[in-house]
């Protein structure tokens, strides 16, 4: 189990570590430099049932080029709905 889910958090770092390296150009900074209609945003982590996981440090890249970084996150929850496969609409 634990091999899982070290599997798991390799392959999600090195996700979020090939999306930071991804350079935003000037032009394509104009582009997609959007203004969110909302001052706050949440995000929720679920996993499989039967694969449990705990994320504990994420970052998020934005149009703009910032990077942010969050540490010591709220629980993951799993997902009752994911089991034997991923769900198109997950909920808890």
């Amino acid at each position: 189990m634990m091999k899982i889910q070290s599997a798991v958090t390799t392959i999600l770092m090195l996700t979020l570590l090939q999306c930071a390296e991804m350079p935003v150009h000037g032009a394509d900074k104009k582009l997609t430099s959007l203004l969110a209609p909302y001052d706050e945003w949440y995000f929720n982590f679920f996993y499989p049932n039967a694969l449990p996981a705990k994320v504990t440090y994420v970052e998020l890249l934005d149009t703009d080029g910032i990077l942010y970084r969050y540490r010591a996150l709220d629980s993951t929850i799993p997902s009752s709905t994911t089991v034997a496969e991923w769900e198109d609409d997950l909920s808890v």
